[in-house]
């Protein structure tokens, strides 16, 4: 009886342990990119054609624009984008926090800025895509 008792405590231990290590191995960013992100609340538009930063150009109060990262999957697995927005830009942003993208997959993610109840003035700040397994 001891030597069974011993053996599954022996036994957990091994799974617990495999369980760690592949929480930690799944969970490791493999890439990062930093974009970064600007608008400009104004009384008139104007538009920014820049296709390395998400700049907005300058929008009406009250009004909205859009710009999309398109990001290809050329890992061999399925990957997770987090996104994580820093700056005095980030009340203004809506998307999504978490974009899974398949083995292969072409994504487009999409940022929307808002400037309802802003102030008139330019806002800035930077965009994070950490890429994880999925």
């Amino acid at each position: 009886m001891k030597k069974l008792t011993y053996f599954i405590f022996i036994f957990s231990i091994i799974i617990l342990l495999i369980a760690i290590f592949s929480f930690i191995i799944n969970n490791k960013v493999i890439q990062t990119q930093t974009f970064y992100a600007s608008v400009n609340v104004t009384d008139s538009l104007a538009f920014d054609t820049n296709g390395t930063a998400l700049t907005f150009g300058s929008i009406a109060q009250y009004g909205s624009s859009l710009r999309n990262i398109v990001f290809n999957n050329n890992y061999e697995f399925p990957v997770v984008a987090k996104i994580n927005i820093e700056g005095d830009i980030e009340p203004l942003l809506e998307f999504d926090e978490s974009v899974y993208i398949d083995k292969g997959e072409e994504k487009k993610i999409t940022f929307t800025v808002y400037s309802k109840n802003t102030s008139l003035g330019f806002y800035s700040g930077n965009v994070e895509l950490k890429i994880l397994p999925a």
